[in-house]
């Protein structure tokens, strides 16, 4: 993720111990390095035996893999962005804007934690990501349904939140004894309108869905004829 400054507006001290970002700002300063050795020992991408040799190579490609790995470990990721917002921090001189500039650019920032989740997949969502630190931060699932229903309008057809339909009847987040996997216990599920036939599973298909199996509707259908016939015969 790349942080709000680049690496070379960060002043690093010749002598004494380094924060987390000056690390972060040196070792990407020596990246450039091992880009430039790598191409030139390689003749452009294919190796160049005179200079070192294959296992050689090898070995600096290796070296090079951890040097990322480490840099990328050393970025701030999201939680480290929040955590480092000082809360007297002025806000944007924009009267319009309401939060602190380095909190706005948290959720603005295209290379962002937040914009690349939202950009991976289609159902991604930033309110998702939102209650999920809410019940990260204590707040319970019966809490966040709460604020699900208040706030979100589910029964609203501008509305992009429905009832979860793998929830059991009058349990919202639960299947059976266990919480509710599609919709993290919530009881509401976000984006796409689920089909209307999905809430008429049987049991036995939701608690089959919820522990990831699959659940066809050849098998569905013989759940079905199974509990009509102990239905008639009672």
């Amino acid at each position: 993720m790349r942080k709000n400054k680049f690496h070379w507006d960060i002043e690093v001290p010749k002598e004494g111990p380094l924060t987390r970002e000056q690390a972060w700002s040196a070792l990407s300063n020596l990246s450039t390095k091992f880009d430039l050795i790598g191409y030139r020992i390689t003749d452009g991408g294919v190796p160049s035996f005179e200079a070192v040799l294959e296992d050689e190579i090898g070995t600096f490609r290796a070296a090079q893999q951890h040097h990322n790995k480490l840099l990328k470990d050393l970025e701030m990721d999201v939680l480290d962005k929040l955590a480092a917002i000082k809360p007297d921090e002025p806000v944007e001189e924009d009267e319009d804007e309401k939060f602190p500039k380095d909190l706005k650019a948290v959720f603005d920032n295209y290379y962002g934690d937040i914009a690349r989740w939202e950009r991976k997949d289609p159902g991604n969502s930033k309110i998702v990501l939102a209650l999920a630190l809410l019940e990260d931060s204590g707040v319970d699932a019966e809490a966040i349904r709460d604020v699900i229903t208040r706030a979100l309008d589910p029964r609203s057809k501008y509305s992009d939140v429905w009832e979860c339909p793998q929830c059991d009847d009058h349990s919202p987040g639960m299947v059976g004894e266990g919480v509710c996997r599609r919709c993290y216990a919530w009881g509401y599920v976000f984006g796409d309108e689920p089909d209307s036939s999905e809430y008429d599973w049987t049991e036995a298909g939701r608690a089959a869905l919820n522990r990831g199996e699959e659940w066809t509707p050849e098998q569905e259908a013989a759940e079905e004829a199974r509990l009509k016939a102990e239905w008639e015969e009672d």
